[in-house]
């Protein structure tokens, strides 16, 4: 049996008012082209299909248009589950309808842990699906108050079930799964499913299955077993997987314990770049112009000194700029108040300043920075006899 294993596709996810969804389709193409050419049996998502509640329009038809072609015109079967950021009674829209024409998705957990048969040439294959549910409704489902969290859901969960270890079992799951102490490289693009480390589930729960298949965190990776991986997303969907491979997962069964798999890459027409330089190499770099001038963009600018107005100037070169920011902003940050740095430091540590000259430093200082202009005597004598005689009506009043 060959599967493909894929998730965290996020369909009609936005990243700072760019949508991602033409780079989507594309993606989504090359997961067909993948299951087409390695002649693949079955297609699993391991959650997350869209990338909220309610999805656009184009969104919807692209899932729709891939399962269609993998099902119907393919004959590739395709199982799923609902991740965090899917709505489950949409996903079980026609499920029952739908599984006997090849296309099974599991939304919700309903006291029991739904299952998926294939069968090859070597016996059956046990795919046991449990997409993202809160640990607080499978303490309402199962009625059990011991359940304080998402290890103790899964471990309620799976105490129910009977696995045959005899033969071949995947699991396939959206959670935030842990080895012990080891936990997995996480980025800002995922939601955190619980506060306090309730989020965790312990891979120990897992023994049993000889390939364990998850959703949720966007890295592809392996987590304690090597049977064990985040299938990770398709696409890189926050600055912080700038530097992810992202891919799917090519997995081969054959007897029990006989399983391999390999990574087959997946590279969207436009990447996510962070560039880190000075503002003036940045324009004059022909080279990295040309390689980066179609990608989203993130400018980290190193300069010292505050550059006027950079970003239309950076956007001449890098149109798809997405976020911008100095790489040491309190470099300058007192340039742009109305406060020198001497001032503010005379402010926070010599608090037995008398007033009168206090008033007269914040004068002296107001001018030189917003007129480059320097109090003369006559200046300054004024300004002491002002908040000297405001001082005594006040005092007499």
């Amino acid at each position: 049996m060959r599967i493909l294993v894929t998730g965290d596709w996020h369909l009609g996810k936005i990243i700072n008012n760019y949508s991602l969804l033409e780079e989507q389709k594309e993606v989504v193409e090359a997961i067909k082209r993948q299951a087409i050419e390695h002649d693949v049996d079955v297609v699993i998502i391991t959650g997350d299909i869209y990338d909220r509640a309610i999805p656009p329009k184009e969104a919807i038809l692209l899932f729709d248009a891939f399962v269609t072609d993998m099902v119907l015109k393919k004959k590739i079967k395709v199982i799923a589950i609902a991740g965090n950021h899917d709505s489950q009674e949409r996903l079980s829209f026609g499920n029952s309808l739908l599984s006997e024409t090849g296309y099974h998705i599991a939304s919700k957990y309903e006291k029991s842990i739904e299952k998926v048969t294939l069968h090859d040439a070597f016996g059956p294959i046990h795919v046991h699906l449990i997409p993202f549910i809160p640990y607080q409704e499978v303490r309402a489902i199962l009625e059990d108050e011991t359940i304080d969290s998402f290890h103790m859901a899964y471990q309620r969960m799976l105490e129910r079930e009977t696995i045959d270890k005899s033969v071949r079992n995947i699991l396939v799951t959206h959670a935030y799964v842990v080895a012990n102490v080891l936990l997995p490289e996480t980025s800002d693009s995922e939601k955190t499913l619980a506060l306090g480390g309730l989020e965790y589930v312990d891979r120990e729960l897992f023994d049993d299955f000889d390939f364990v298949a998850l959703g949720h965190i966007h890295k592809p990776q392996k987590i304690g077993d090597p049977n064990n991986r985040y299938t990770g997303s398709i696409m890189k969907y926050s600055f912080s997987e700038a530097n992810h491979k992202k891919s799917t997962i090519l997995l081969d069964l054959k007897a029990k314990h006989d399983i391999t798999y390999e990574l087959l890459p997946l590279k969207p027409r436009r990447d996510l770049v962070i560039i880190k330089d000075c503002f003036e190499n940045i324009i004059k770099d022909k080279d990295r112009i040309r390689a980066h001038e179609n990608d989203y963009v993130k400018i980290i600018l190193e300069d010292e000194d505050e550059i006027f107005e950079p970003v239309p100037k950076l956007k001449e070169v890098f149109p798809l700029i997405m976020e911008f920011k100095y790489a040491y902003p309190k470099a300058f940050a007192i340039e742009q108040s109305l406060m020198s740095e001497s001032l503010a430091k005379q402010l926070h540590e010599n608090k037995k300043t008398r007033f009168p000259e206090l008033v007269l430093s914040m004068f002296e200082d107001f001018a030189a920075k917003t007129a480059e202009y320097e109090l003369d005597e006559q200046d300054c004598t004024l300004i002491q006899k002002t908040v000297q005689n405001l001082i005594k009506e006040e005092g007499e009043s």
